[in-house]
Parts: structure tokens; sequence; C-alpha cells
């Protein structure tokens, strides 16, 4: 076992991230009449934006072990066997290694051979696949895979979110404040990259690659509050 090919950023690493926050008052008509200063004072707006780049991914082959074995006649011994070794894997093997070293229920965790680090990096491609299967290989019989862990990078994340709001004031001590949100105000696709509806790294997957889920689209909201 090599130490270093398990030594990589952490599962949440995220090395760029920039975020920033606004808030704009107008100042409305205070010269007008008392009608005037109502309808166009008390109005603003707000927003967050956030740039972050995305999670670190690495590929894994979660299939059991599949072994060839050098008797497959129909009275073969055990496949394997002191008798009939082992001397391939069948097609969908996992487990390269025949360690059983296994996440949960007996799936198997095995990393496949990396050919290249290679992906691409237009958003649309996770729809697609943004990290191509030509990366990768299946090992030399019995080893574990080459391929280092989190060198791969999953979906970035932009999204602006909005703010107008309408602040009336009722009393010397009570306010009214009318909000009309924006979420995703670009509508922009920002693609799960962690956890069970992340991206596939499943390197057996036909999906391999891809995104199988995304955070919310634009949607908006109103709402109101009284503070006093």
């Amino acid at each position: 076992m090599n130490p270093q090919q398990y030594y990589g950023p952490s599962l949440f690493d995220v090395p760029n991230r920039f975020s920033f926050t606004f808030n704009y008052q107008l100042r409305g008509l205070d010269s007008g009449s008392g009608a005037v200063r109502g309808l166009t004072g008390g109005w603003g707006i707000s927003g967050t934006s956030i740039f972050q780049s995305g999670y670190p991914l690495t590929a894994a082959n979660t299939a059991s072990y599949q072994p060839l074995c050098q008797d497959t006649s129909s009275t073969a011994p055990p496949c394997p066997s002191f008798a009939n070794p082992a001397v391939g894997y069948a097609a969908g093997s996992g487990d390269y290694n025949a360690d059983g070293d296994s996440l949960i229920n007996g799936i198997g965790l095995d990393y496949p051979d990396a050919l290249s680090y290679h992906q691409l990096s237009d958003n649309k491609a996770w729809l697609t696949g943004a990290i191509p299967k030509s990366n990768f290989a299946v090992p030399t019989f019995g080893m574990e895979g080459n391929e280092k862990s989190n060198r791969f990078r999953g979906p970035n994340f932009i999204e602006t979110n909005i703010n107008i709001y309408k602040d009336t004031r009722i009393t010397e001590r009570v306010n009214f404040q009318f909000r009309f949100e924006i979420f995703n105000l670009f509508n922009r696709p920002n693609y799960v990259g962690l956890g069970n509806n992340g991206i596939d790294m499943n390197f057996t997957d036909g999906n391999f690659g891809r995104a199988r889920a995304s955070h919310e689209p634009r949607f908006w909201q109103l709402g109101g509050k009284i503070s006093f």
C-alpha cells in the first residue's frame, strides 16, 4: 500500500470562494407631500452573490469481485480456489485486489488506474459527463488502481440572490416592510457535487461523470414584516 496515493485534498476542500453582499436605499422625494414621501421613500435593494470552486471527487468501483478462472468447463473446481485459480477479471468486476474491503453490505471500494486527470470545464458538460471514462483503465490483475484521492473537481457554484423591499412607517414606533425576493436571479444550473445525489463517480455506471441532481432553479417569494 502506498500512503501517498491517498494523500490529497479533504472531501470539503474549496480552494476558491468569493462572496459579497450589498444594500442600497433610495432617498425618495423628501420635499414632497406626506403621500409622496410615503410612496417614494423607504425603497431599497439588497442581495448576495457567491462564486465557489467545486468539491473534490474520486472515481471508484463499488462492484464486487468477479474473477475469471483458469478452468471454465462445466466440471471445473470452484472458482476461485487452489485447484482453479483466478487469472483475470470478469466484465464489471470490482474489488481489484480481492481484499474484501467494503463500504457497506459487501459493496467493494477500489480505485481504477488513472491515465489522465483531465476534465471538461463547461458547466453544461455535467449533463453528458464532464469526467471522461477514457481517463481510466482496469488495473493489472490483483493490484489496486493507481488513481490518487480527490484529484478531480465537481461543478462550481455561482448564484446571486436579490431582495427589493419597501419600508413604510405606520407610527413612530411601528414599521411595515414589504419584501420581493428572487433566488438564483440568473437561473444558473448549479449541480450537486457531494452526497448520494451528487456526481456519479462509480466507474462501472453508465452515467459515470454526470450530475444526478441540481440545486434550486430561480424562484421568488413575497413577504412582509412588522417591527416595533
